[in-house]
């Protein structure tokens, strides 16, 4: 009997222990990893805004291969929202966008629904220059009574969420230090608003594809700069070309070389300002040199993705330059965002 009496001490004596403990752990924590990543800015700011590729680089897609997701209003923008149903070991939950700085910051609300209910706030961080961005992953809530004593038991929630974080950065490194279909394959367009606004271009009139070359760019962007300076505009985007009623027939588009201006101005000096709305477009990224056949495949993807969605490709090709060929001498890290008008059917 004795014996039963002290084994009962001990575990009311834990239980005692467990509960007084409940009462002084924290209740608000704080989960953050960080890695730095030598890739442009652009790049890494689409894998953390864009919810269709989470699942890339999200520890916990190896977990469930048959886990599905949905994505609810336009991917990346406040309130859209990121809903994941699985096996067990990933439950079900959604993710939320609540706030974003563009290119700084992303504010997500977590709610876990399986196996338990629990609510966080999930945030994303950029810092630094392309070829050196620092991306900070990380989560912040509150736990309850009961939760306080879990997560005691099990190491603290840093150690349970902490290698989770760590393994997903590393994975999403990889994937813009590395990018796959730098030789043309494993295109993946999807629907995309291109952003309008006030564009400084230089404009030519049914210009020949064969007579497009670095010269025309470069003369175009020289100007455009010169131009951006004496009126005092700061830029909205990387540099872009549009290619606007494109006549297969003779091999011409109308073709406007510059970028997105903060502000209208006179057209002078072969520089005009252009305030374009905004366009539902296919788009998709393109790694490799400017001159590579694989460039035009990429539209023959952008084409046939259109016209499965049942939708008409569109006369309208917009290439925005991301990477800076001046800093980055391997062409095929170089980084243009292509995007293709579309009318529905």
């Amino acid at each position: 009997m004795k014996i039963l009496k002290w084994i009962l001490y001990v575990v009311l004596f834990l239980i005692a222990a467990l509960l007084v403990l409940g009462l002084v752990l924290p209740k608000s924590y704080k989960v953050e990893r960080t890695v730095v990543i030598n890739a442009p800015k652009q790049a890494v700011w689409e894998q953390v805004y864009y919810w269709k590729n989470f699942n890339s680089w999200s520890p916990w897609a190896k977990l469930d291969t048959a886990m599905k997701q949905t994505i609810t209003g336009n991917d990346g923008e406040v309130g859209s929202v990121y809903h994941w149903t699985g096996n067990d070991q990933v439950g079900e939950g959604e993710m939320k966008r609540l706030e974003l700085q563009d290119m700084k910051s992303i504010k997500n609300h977590l709610h876990f629904i399986k196996p338990f209910e629990s609510e966080a706030n999930v945030y994303h961080t950029l810092e630094g220059e392309d070829g050196k961005v620092t991306l900070s992953w990380g989560m912040t809530g509150e736990n309850g009574f009961m939760a306080r004593i879990f997560m005691f038991l099990m190491g603290g929630i840093d150690k349970a969420v902490g290698g989770d974080y760590e393994r997903g950065l590393k994975t999403l490194k990889e994937i813009v230090e590395n990018p796959k279909n730098a030789s043309g394959a494993g295109w993946n367009p999807a629907d995309k608003i291109f952003k309008g606004g006030y564009f400084a271009i230089v404009q030519k009139i049914k210009m020949k594809m064969s007579d497009i070359n670095q010269s025309v760019f470069s003369d175009a962007y020289t100007k455009v700069g010169a131009y951006m300076e004496k009126h005092g505009m700061k830029s909205t985007t990387a540099p872009l070309a549009f290619y606007m009623h494109w006549d297969s027939a003779t091999q011409t588009s109308d073709v406007g070389i510059g970028m997105g201006v903060d502000k209208t101005g006179p057209a002078e000096g072969g520089v005009m300002v252009a305030k374009y709305p905004d366009m539902s477009a296919a788009s998709l990224d393109y790694y490799g040199n400017y001159t590579d056949p694989k460039m035009k495949e990429a539209y023959g993807a952008l084409a046939t993705y259109i016209m499965k969605s049942g939708k008409i490709p569109g006369s309208t090709g917009i290439e925005e330059y991301i990477t800076d060929p001046g800093e980055e001498k391997d062409p095929s890290k170089w980084l243009t965002r292509i995007y293709m008008n579309y009318t529905l059917r």
